[in-house]
């Protein structure tokens, strides 16, 4: 049903990863669990529409066992955040919060920057759109 409904391939390469790591993670079958297809539909649509980024879409489809839901509800209170002036308070603070990261990135530890979008993606709730995180930080630490 699912792959009926949504792009075949953006379909199978979720329920075949994501899907099954997710099983796969909670040692459980798909005989464990109690998922309706309308419901993945709608998450897989929410993330091919742009609405909730894949980490949220992931952190959704672990909230699916052992019961499926609508997860409209839940993309609409923490939907994609990419508007560039509420992802950038979130950068300060965590730029101001994380004083010794900067440093160390500004002398050439490039692991640094993936430390530092970690910490917006964990103030954000996996809200915020990781390429955009990616370039507002590269752009703030010039």
């Amino acid at each position: 049903n699912v792959i009926k409904e949504v792009d075949a391939k953006f379909a199978l390469s979720w329920i075949t990863v994501e899907w099954f790591s997710v099983l796969n993670y909670n040692k459980k079958t798909m005989d464990d669990v109690e998922i309706y297809s309308g419901h993945f539909v709608e998450l897989l649509n929410l993330l091919k529409d742009g609405k909730i980024t894949p980490l949220k879409a992931k952190e959704i489809m672990r909230k699916f066992i052992p019961k499926s839901y609508s997860p409209k509800k839940e993309a609409k209170e923490g939907g994609k955040m990419d508007s560039e002036g509420e992802l950038k308070k979130v950068i300060e603070e965590v730029l101001k919060k994380n004083e010794k990261s900067v440093n160390d990135y500004k002398s050439g530890n490039k692991n640094a920057l993936n430390f530092l979008i970690g910490k917006v993606m964990q103030a954000t709730g996996k809200r915020a759109d990781y390429v955009v995180v990616r370039k507002l930080l590269e752009r703030e630490l010039k």
